[in-house]
């Protein structure tokens, strides 16, 4: 699975800018919250910031 740098992003009011913050996320894969197919761990490496 391909996740694009904006698709981990916040917008971030105060900065006016897309953010991703460092850490570890959980990615779900279903159709619906309940019914789950697939998950993934996923890792930001570093904090980063996109234009908008």
């Amino acid at each position: 699975m391909k996740i694009d740098r904006q698709s981990v992003c916040y917008w971030h009011e105060e900065k006016g800018r897309w953010v991703a913050e460092a850490g570890e996320y959980q990615i779900y894969v279903g159709m619906f919250s309940v019914d789950i197919h697939a998950e993934k761990v996923m890792e930001v490496v570093e904090t980063f910031e996109l234009d908008a």
